[in-house]
């Protein structure tokens, strides 16, 4: 009998765990990530550019595992290899335009995940919790040994009952921070991919209303069927910008609106709503939250171009090379690209 006992408690432990391990797949494969990925996700998304050694050592794994997981998530579309600037040995992982972007959709899939973990921990469940521990330390109590006679026993239940109230009130207070922390890892996220954008929501409405109505913001666009553009299209329009970056030279308010209109030529292909103003902007504050303000800022001058000055114009067409780089998804990164673009948008003459 004890040893079905033994059997029945070590298979609802391991069959919870594994409920757990299914729940976790099934929520994650919708978005194409497989179980376990998400934690090197989680990484990159706090660090991109990270080698799979510094990735292992973080996570408490071998480098191996970490690079045939990068291997599977390459192919995915995750993530993509590059050379290190610094040892040509190594190789960092880069997150593509589609590992970035699920960053809030995995973030959301582990807050219900965690969410139906603890639902069990209301007051009434953790008072049968605390009654069924102490069934168990009596129960043990009982194989005291008999020639110590009952003080012992009763000595022993005292002191067990005591450990076990202790550990109750760590899990309760445990719990409660886990919760705490991950409403601010959220936040922490939503900052990430939303940048200037949190705040100003944050601001406008409160940190907790920002946190639904982004992450409400981030459903919706999901449902967009916002997709990348194919390789000929990219360099079609890498040819069109070049076209409008040289015409700044000698006409750099038109060369500016043109520059605005064809990013709106690069959303439309995309599959962004480009007829509804209001719903595209929200999905480019979901997908390229950070460089949207200074999108905004490029428009505001886009404008008023009889009003501004040239280098207003050309700070503006520099703001605009940001999110053209950002929807083209181009494979050197924004930031050595907006360099680029620093250095060739001339004054005109």
């Amino acid at each position: 009998m004890s040893t079905e006992l033994g059997d029945d408690f070590q298979t609802a432990f391991w069959a919870a765990k594994h409920a757990l391990s299914v729940a976790t797949a099934a929520a994650f494969s919708r978005h194409g990530v497989h179980e376990g990925q998400q934690f090197i996700l989680r990484c990159l998304w706090v660090q991109d550019g990270l080698t799979p050694g510094e990735i292992a050592r973080r996570l408490g794994l071998a480098t191996p595992t970490v690079t045939r997981a990068a291997t599977r998530m390459e192919a995915s579309g995750l993530l993509r290899r590059e050379p290190h600037p610094d040892d040509r040995r190594l190789v960092r992982l880069m997150l593509t335009e589609r590992g970035r972007s699920l960053e809030g959709a995995i973030a959301a899939e582990t807050d219900k995940l965690t969410e139906s973990a603890l639902a069990t921990f209301e007051p009434a469940r953790r008072e049968a919790v605390i009654r069924a521990l102490r069934d168990i330390v009596r129960n043990l109590a009982r194989l005291a040994r008999p020639n110590q006679g009952s003080r012992w026993a009763v000595r022993l239940t005292e002191v067990a009952m005591s450990t076990v109230i202790i550990i109750v009130i760590v899990v309760i207070v445990l719990a409660a921070a886990a919760v705490f922390a991950a409403a601010e890892l959220r936040r922490a996220r939503m900052r990430r991919q939303f940048g200037p954008e949190y705040d100003r929501m944050a601001k406008e409405l409160g940190r907790r209303k920002a946190d639904a109505e982004l992450a409400a913001r981030a459903r919706r666009v999901s449902e967009l069927g916002i997709h990348p553009l194919t390789a000929e299209q990219q360099a079609s329009y890498v040819g069109d910008w070049t076209a409008v970056q040289e015409r700044f030279v000698d006409a750099p308010a038109q060369a500016v609106t043109e520059a605005g209109k064809l990013i709106w030529d690069v959303m439309r292909d995309r599959g962004y709503p480009a007829d509804d103003r209001n719903a595209s902007m929200e999905a480019l504050s979901v997908n390229h939250g950070r460089v949207l303000d200074g999108y905004r800022q490029a428009q505001d001058v886009d404008g008023r171009t009889d009003s501004v000055s040239t280098e207003e114009l050309r700070e503006a067409m520099i703001r605009y090379r940001a999110l053209f780089d950002d929807l083209l998804g181009t494979p050197n990164g924004a930031l050595a690209q907006r360099e680029d673009a620093a250095r060739t948008v001339d004054t005109p003459r």
